[in-house]
């Protein structure tokens, strides 16, 4: 297929489908499994808004803030990026804890 020769019908992404792939791109972004988090996705003029609940992760070395403003930009440009879809605010909320544990290399 090339741009002489368009195809015709549309690609319909559900509100189901794309609160799947937020869910797993929220949790990527914080490296836990898809379960222990949760996405609250709104539309809101064609841009949407994003409310992240996961566990805070300890260990790191980055502040409470840090990490939330981490995950904001990696969730933002992930969702432009896979989802083809504008993020115009993400609200990351802490519930929980986990701990990172350092690996020892023998």
């Amino acid at each position: 297929m090339n741009a002489a020769d368009p195809r015709h019908g549309r690609t319909i992404v559900t509100a189901r489908a794309l609160n799947r792939v937020a869910l797993a791109l929220a949790a990527d972004a914080v490296d836990i499994e898809a379960r222990a988090a949760t996405v609250t996705l709104a539309d809101g003029a064609g841009a949407l808004a994003a409310t992240l609940t996961l566990p805070a992760s300890l260990g790191q070395g980055e502040t409470f803030v840090e990490q939330g403003e981490r995950i904001q930009n990696v969730f933002i440009a992930r969702m432009a990026d896979v989802a083809g879809r504008r993020v115009e605010s993400v609200d990351v909320r802490f519930a929980g804890t986990r701990t990172e544990k350092r690996r020892r290399v023998r």
